[in-house]
């Protein structure tokens, strides 16, 4: 990094820097943690030697603690998959169930949503699709942070939940599905897309979000022909930043298929 033809190549260079944070941070937090062993080692001798009920629970505590932030570091050298350490792309759809289902993939937003804040990870709506009475239909979301996909992955497939539904007057027991997408964001520096293979269409959007919605043609659908891999997005923003999202899902799609 310290070459002075180091940033000849910007988008190689942003790499390195990356993959050299993301250990720096691992090993300074490693660091830490020792560090803080160490400190507590001093603390059991001293009760030890002194018993002292304050000292004796600020000890407990402090073990605890320590311990707690140790377990979650050790997870993360479980997390060894090519993309693992990357940001994730969730995507979640209401299946059989009406507006059960909707409710049900709209809580299951809201839970991944408050795990992301728990772990300061930051979260971006990209596209969502409302449902007429209650929850939605579909949602697409990022979560940045580190290792967001290897924490994420695990969680794709198909979700029920069986339940007394709310939506109906006799409160009878309904089962319900959400389909849960996980991809990891990939950089274009680590899968270069073909965009020759690539169908770019772009149309009116639908459903909620006022009339330029419905009027303006902001909504893209790119297919990726050799494959059929299709990916539409229609959010309330401009054509070209719905196009920008759509390919890098498409992009993650083929480069994980």
């Amino acid at each position: 990094m310290s070459a002075s033809d180091f940033w000849q190549d910007n988008v190689a260079a942003q790499k390195v820097t990356k993959e050299f944070n993301s250990i720096k941070n691992q090993v300074e937090t490693w660091e830490k943690i020792e560090s803080e062993v160490k400190d507590l080692e001093g603390l059991v001798q001293l009760v030890e030697k002194e018993p002292d009920k304050a000292l004796e629970a600020d000890l407990k505590a402090k073990f605890s603690r320590l311990e707690a932030q140790f377990e979650q570091i050790r997870l993360t050298t479980f997390l060894g998959g090519k993309y693992d350490n990357h940001a994730a792309i969730l995507s979640i759809h209401a299946g059989a169930g009406g507006t059960d289902a909707q409710d049900w993939a709209e809580m299951l937003l809201r839970m991944y949503l408050r795990w992301a804040e728990s772990k300061s990870f930051k979260t971006q709506i990209i596209d969502e699709s409302r449902g007429t009475e209650a929850g939605i239909k579909s949602v697409v979301f990022e979560v940045s942070g580190e290792y967001a996909y290897g924490y994420l992955k695990a969680e794709a497939g198909v979700h029920r939940l069986v339940r007394q539904s709310p939506f109906n007057s006799g409160a009878s027991r309904e089962t319900s599905f959400a389909l849960v997408e996980v991809l990891p964001i990939i950089e274009q520096e680590e899968f270069k897309l073909n965009m020759d293979d690539v169908e770019i269409e772009a149309k009116t959007s639908r459903g909620h979000g006022g009339q330029s919605v419905n009027t303006t043609y902001s909504a893209i659908r790119v297919v990726h022909k050799p494959t059929g891999t299709t990916v539409t997005i229609q959010n309330e923003r401009s054509q070209t930043q719905n196009k920008e999202q759509a390919i890098k899902i498409l992009t993650s799609k083929i480069a994980t298929s």
